[in-house]
């Protein structure tokens, strides 16, 4: 086989449909049936199996310290930290006593660092400067071995790394864990050619004891699947469907008897920050769960992130995680900022404030606001953030707030919780008196949801085979929904320009990133911006300019682009690579610009299972 091809035996199967599986429930009744026949006595003699963590902090910057992984001999921590303005890969003794070690001083963003088995190296990948390298483990010169990749894991025996084609766009929570289009690859500890084993949208790869197999996280709208790779044979194989949504850093017990993996508390709810450590008891021989998983560790203040086991299976290593999220304004003149600095105008402590948008006269600001616990809700604002109001039900889940293009009316996605079938749907308040009505109900949640002025059309992403989003059309009258004509290249997270004749989006296969324009009723993709990760956002009054968020030079900002000239203005200047600005919105007045600063601080904790 050649070393780059993959047999289409080996690869994951197109993405079904999701439903509901009855076999867990089977596969436990089998395992009662088996330890009734084993006998009570037997049974008194078992482990207790672990329900609880009981955690203790172990690192203490003023920043974000991340991807905490146990030496083999369990003696020490590598992990990540942006301390030194930077992101570098540190090792730190599990005696408080001795001295901290900073293994990496490049400045290049460094970040997921994995121990080979013998304790004397460490793999790790750099955004700056993308790759996957590999160092001493007592300190030295770097090794590049390939020139991309991110989150690197080494097999037991030692001969070969496992890696994703790329990490997420940024280092929030929600990033992290959303279903990525990221492929897995392997390449020689050694250094060599690097392999592609599987198509796209795997993350989290954990290999078994005897560096036989690969398993990893198979992402399936709107759920998960656990699958591995055989390294002797090329094929992948389905191991099971747990039917949860958010599969996060999964480790298997050595044994196999326990999954541990970070997700939300309720199927298909993560963006809310309850996110907590569960576990499913597993059928060590089959390798498949017994029942639904139980929470270990749900905590009140952040969430976890990047979890990892001790050798001696006693021991889990998160960071856990906080969010500082606001919405900021830049007052605007003549295209750039008339401030130097901008304001701040959300002044509640939530986890996520988000999609700002202008009514038509930049006399009010809609935004959606998420909090632990309970539902996101829609506020509308003046400019300064004065004289909040909330609309619609307390019950339902709503977001992407559109002002109509009169400003009579603000339109939001609506999900109402009923059970196992949540009712989805189009609203409009008016925001006169509050009087809230359904304009479309929705078979599926409008996901990155965007709408023209006049209540017409709307448009939001799906996901196609291989984790690759793909615009969707709503014929609103008619409730007709149809995939948006991009001129057969795949393209996602369309905005209306103004006007509505006009879209910027994203390509989300092959140059992915780019930012094109196309007609709102379709057309070939024209590209405007090439080489990078580019988030679209909203339109110049005129239609002239694309306002969009760009990761570049270890941080993300905002800037526009003329769609015509191509001239591009970057509008903020941050440097942090723990923050990330988006979601951008103009006023029609041309003086006003509002978008989404999210900042992720914390530490790294130890937890004792119990």
């Amino acid at each position: 086989m050649d070393n780059c091809a993959i047999p289409e035996s080996s690869l994951p199967p197109p993405i079904p449909q999701a439903r509901k599986l009855l076999w867990p429930w089977y596969a436990a009744g089998l395992l009662a049936v088996a330890l009734a026949l084993a006998g009570t006595a037997r049974l008194s003699m078992s482990p207790r199996p672990p329900s609880s963590l009981a955690s203790s902090q172990f690192s203490s910057s003023d920043g974000l310290d991340l991807g905490g992984v146990f030496s083999p001999d369990g003696n020490l921590v590598a992990y990540a930290s942006d301390r030194s303005g930077s992101f570098e890969i540190y090792l730190r003794p599990m005696d408080r006593s001795a001295r901290e070690l900073q293994l990496t001083n490049s400045g290049k963003q460094n970040l997921y660092p994995s121990f080979s088995p013998d304790g004397r190296s460490v793999a790790y990948s750099s955004i700056a400067e993308p790759g996957i390298f590999r160092i001493p483990s007592p300190g030295g010169t770097p090794r590049r071995l390939t020139e991309f990749g991110a989150a690197p894991v080494w097999s037991p025996d030692g001969k070969w790394i496992v890696f994703r084609s790329h990490g997420a766009e940024t280092l929030a929570t929600t990033d992290y864990y959303w279903p990525s289009d990221a492929s897995l690859w392997i390449i020689p500890a050694e250094g060599g050619q690097a392999r592609q084993i599987t198509k796209g949208g795997q993350s989290f790869p954990t290999w078994t004891g005897d560096s036989r197999y690969i398993r990893y996280v198979n992402y399936v709208q709107p759920h998960c699947e656990y699958w591995k790779y055989d390294l002797g044979s090329g094929q992948s194989e389905l191991m099971f469907k747990p039917g949860w949504y958010g599969c996060g850093s999964p480790v298997f017990a050595k044994d196999d008897s326990s999954l541990y993996f970070i997700s939300g508390n309720a199927r298909g709810q993560m963006l809310g920050g309850d996110i907590g450590i569960w576990r499913f008891a597993m059928n060590p021989g089959s390798v498949t769960p017994i029942g639904d998983p139980s929470p270990i560790f749900q905590p009140s203040i952040g969430v976890p992130q990047d979890l990892a086991l001790s050798p001696d299976g006693k021991r889990l290593i998160y960071s856990a995680v906080q969010r500082t999220s606001k919405i900021m304004t830049l007052k605007m003149q003549d295209n750039r900022p008339a401030q130097s600095e901008p304001e701040t105008i959300t002044h509640e402590v939530s986890y996520r404030f988000l999609c700002p948008n202008w009514a038509p006269d930049a006399s009010r600001l809609a935004i959606t606001q998420l909090q632990k616990g309970v539902p996101s809700r829609t506020l509308v604002v003046r400019p300064d953030g004065s004289e909040p109001v909330t609309i619609g039900l307390s019950t339902e889940f709503q977001s992407y707030p559109h002002f109509s293009a009169d400003g009579q009316f603000l339109i939001y996605s609506s999900r109402e919780p009923t059970g196992d079938s949540p009712k989805f749907a189009l609203k409009k308040t008016r925001l006169s008196d509050g009087a809230t009505s359904t304009i479309l109900a929705l078979q599926q949640a409008p996901n990155q949801m965007d709408i023209n002025g006049d209540l017409t059309v709307a448009t939001f992403n799906a996901e196609s085979p291989g984790a690759v989003e793909i615009a969707m059309r709503i014929d609103i009258p008619t409730g007709k929904i149809a995939r948006l004509d991009t001129g057969g290249e795949d393209a996602a997270y369309a905005k209306f320009s103004r006007d509505g004749k006009w879209l910027a989006m994203e390509r989300t296969s092959g140059d992915r990133g780019a930012l094109a324009v196309v007609p709102s009723n379709g057309g070939k993709l024209e590209t405007i911006l090439n080489g990078g990760t580019h988030y679209t956002g909203g339109w110049w009054p005129d239609g002239s300019k694309i306002l969009y968020s760009k990761f570049g030079n270890g941080a993300w900002n905002i800037s526009w682009v003329d769609r015509r000239t191509k001239k591009i203005q970057q509008l903020t200047n941050n440097k942090k690579m723990r923050q990330f600005l988006r979601y951008p919105d103009w006023s029609m007045d041309s003086r006003h610009l509002a978008y989404e600063f999210s900042e992720s601080t914390g530490n790294l904790y130890i937890g004792e299972l119990h």
